[in-house]
């Protein structure tokens, strides 16, 4: 097993645009948002790319929210809005969400570059079409002054459970926070770190380029993959016994539950992780335990069955049964 792509499962690389002559997205009335949805579609859909018919359902769109392919805040939005992915699924296009254009490239493991060179191939191709809001000192104009400058955010999704059990998270955070990198939950801003799943990525965009801004977050992510695999030795060192036995018995509650609710499904998941990385579960194949961090939430297990939206008991059966046909 490759040690990082244990700690490291997923690179994103976001661009926010907005385009000339239109106010932010908050803002916008509904002829303006469909003039820029019909836009973007016109640049794209001839060029690998589809809209998704798709987002008008809720479970659907918050689907899509809990893979964090979209944000929670696009799955939300009551007002006309639009989505489009390519072919290869790996580049999403959120139009009228916070700005007129989010751009989201995702790669597997410790790869922005390849992320990044996604994004940038997407916006090449809107560019050719739509000319979008640039100021020569604060870069692209954005409804968030945060995003001034490149208007990118590069992220990692980070598994640090050694980190956190030992109380290292805090000094960590402070010590990001001083060169402008900030950590996150799961599902990013105001978000728990459920089972573990933090979001590292630049806070500000404005003075460094992109290529700059790429290899800094790789960078630090590649230390702090380092530190989390030294303190799961120590971790395991000092507490051998009792975290053989946790991780053992969250094996055996994922194999044999007849009910699991969404938070001891995540406590045990993110332990039997761990166990795998450790060497101490051998009968699981990482592969399928990351694809139940997804098909275990809320919206996909509604997805297969409707009645589990008012039935919480149905839901939490549901959740039991999928995982054992993963595991």
């Amino acid at each position: 097993m490759d040690e990082k792509r244990d700690v490291i499962l997923r690179s994103r690389v976001r661009l926010a645009r907005n385009i000339v002559d239109y106010p932010f997205a908050p803002v916008l009335n509904a002829a303006c948002r469909k003039e820029i949805i019909e836009k973007v579609g016109s640049a794209l859909q001839a060029n690998g790319y589809a809209r998704r018919n798709d987002i008008d359902n809720t479970v659907t769109v918050h689907a899509l929210s809990e893979e964090n392919l979209v944000s929670r805040e696009f799955a939300d939005d009551k007002e006309l809005h639009a989505l489009l992915s390519n072919d290869d699924a790996n580049t999403y296009i959120m139009i009228c969400e916070e700005d007129h254009l989010r751009i989201q490239s995702f790669a597997d493991g410790a790869d922005l570059a390849a992320a990044g060179k996604r994004a940038f191939a997407a916006e090449r191709l809107l560019n050719e079409k739509i000319k979008f809001a640039f100021d020569r000192e604060l870069g692209y104009l954005t409804h968030c002054p945060t995003n001034l400058g490149t208007a990118m955010r590069a992220s990692m999704m980070m598994f640090l459970p050694a980190l956190t059990m030992l109380g290292r998270m805090g000094d960590l955070k402070s010590q990001l926070e001083k060169i402008g990198v900030t950590i996150r939950g799961l599902y990013g801003e105001g978000s728990a770190a459920d089972a573990y799943m933090y979001q590292i990525s630049n806070r500000l965009s404005l003075g460094l380029s992109e290529d700059e801004l790429l290899r800094k977050i790789e960078a630090i992510a590649s230390r702090i993959a380092e530190d989390e695999l030294r303190a799961r030795n120590s971790l395991l060192s000092a507490r051998r016994d009792a975290l053989t036995d946790k991780i053992l018995r969250s094996l055996g509650i994922l194999k044999y539950a007849h009910m699991l609710s969404g938070k001891e499904f995540l406590d045990c998941y993110a332990y039997v992780r761990l166990g795998i990385s450790l060497g101490l579960i051998d009968s699981v194949q990482l592969t399928e335990l990351d694809k139940l961090l997804y098909e275990a939430m809320p919206a996909h297990l509604i997805a297969k069955n409707k009645d589990a939206a008012s039935d919480t008991i149905l839901r939490d059966k549901l959740r039991a049964e999928a995982i054992k046909q993963r595991i």
